[in-house]
């Protein structure tokens, strides 16, 4: 829309500047006077809207940014924005409190060198890093090792979503700490393990029975 209103401001700017270039003196002096008149009123009158609109537009967009920034903050998931080049732009509180850092410590670095540790090379982690590196990270779920920044490592699921900000492109994370989720897991798979031995601790009993 911006563009569009800059080349109706340069067109009428253009129609003024041959419309002086044009005239000489086989016009009355009334009709150049009138005529130019005429394409400066139009002008100040297309200046005028499209100073109103773009104003318009400003307030719209910064209180779009306003809502978005709040909603970023309150999110009780942790979120991290990234550049197209996997730098991180924007932590929220809760991603500040996941990773245990400050937004400060960490705008301006990759995020695989904030959030993945060094010394683990799984192929998860692994394939994190080329994904992202390639810009193929978006649009799936993927379970890593994460680290905190006092070590600490843990088991972490991750969601890539990209966006786009006129012409530059970014990425969206959210993460969240699977630990528990993990543990859940683990009860359950020993839970069932459990009772398939007592299921087959009876069989055998039976067995020994008919026998």
């Amino acid at each position: 829309a911006f563009e569009l209103r800059s080349r109706r401001i340069s067109v009428a700017l253009r129609r003024l500047t041959d419309l002086a270039a044009s005239v000489d003196g086989r016009l009355p002096e009334e009709t150049r006077r009138q005529r130019v008149a005429t394409e400066l009123t139009r002008l100040s009158d297309e200046i005028l809207y499209s100073s109103q609109r773009m104003g318009r537009e400003r307030r719209e967009l910064a209180g779009k940014a306003t809502t978005w920034e709040a909603i970023f903050a309150a999110s009780l998931e942790a979120s991290i924005v990234l550049d197209k080049a996997g730098v991180i732009t924007h932590v929220n509180p809760a991603a500040e409190r996941l990773l245990r850092v400050s937004a400060q410590e960490v705008i301006g670095k990759p995020l695989v060198d904030v959030m993945l540790p060094p010394t683990h090379r799984s192929p998860d982690n692994a394939n994190f890093t080329s994904d992202l590196a390639s810009g193929r990270a978006s649009g799936r779920r993927q379970e890593l090792v994460a680290q905190r920044n006092d070590g600490r490592q843990f088991p972490l699921e991750v969601a890539v979503a990209e966006f786009k900000n006129g012409l530059e492109i970014g990425y969206i994370v959210s993460a969240r700490d699977i630990s528990a989720h993990r543990r859940l897991r683990a009860e359950l798979a020993r839970a069932r393990e459990g009772d398939r031995a007592a299921q087959r601790a009876r069989t055998g009993r039976a067995d020994l029975e008919a026998a």
